[in-house]
């Protein structure tokens, strides 16, 4: 079986997508989803740098991931996340 040789206009476009995708997964509550009574949120966001990875390769994968954390790094620390909880 041949090597899908994918152009570097898929795998930018690829990543702006789902890059794109993570954004609106952070702001909207899809992308958090708040466990009542504790402040631990689960998260869908990481399906998204899966599939940037799985379809685009491994650069728009990490592109992604950096844009999954950045947002939850700065959602955490605009509600106040206190002590450890920024880290998480």
């Amino acid at each position: 079986m041949e090597k899908l040789n994918q152009s570097r206009n898929f795998k930018i476009a690829a990543t702006g997508v789902f890059g794109a995708l993570s954004v609106i997964l952070s702001i909207t509550p899809l992308g958090y989803i708040m466990i009542p009574g504790t402040p631990i949120n689960l998260t869908t966001m990481h399906i998204t740098a899966i599939l940037a990875a799985v379809t685009a390769g491994l650069v728009p994968g990490m592109c992604v991931g950096f844009i999954f954390g950045l947002t939850s790094f700065i959602k955490t620390a605009m509600t106040g996340g206190t002590g450890l909880g920024v880290f998480f």
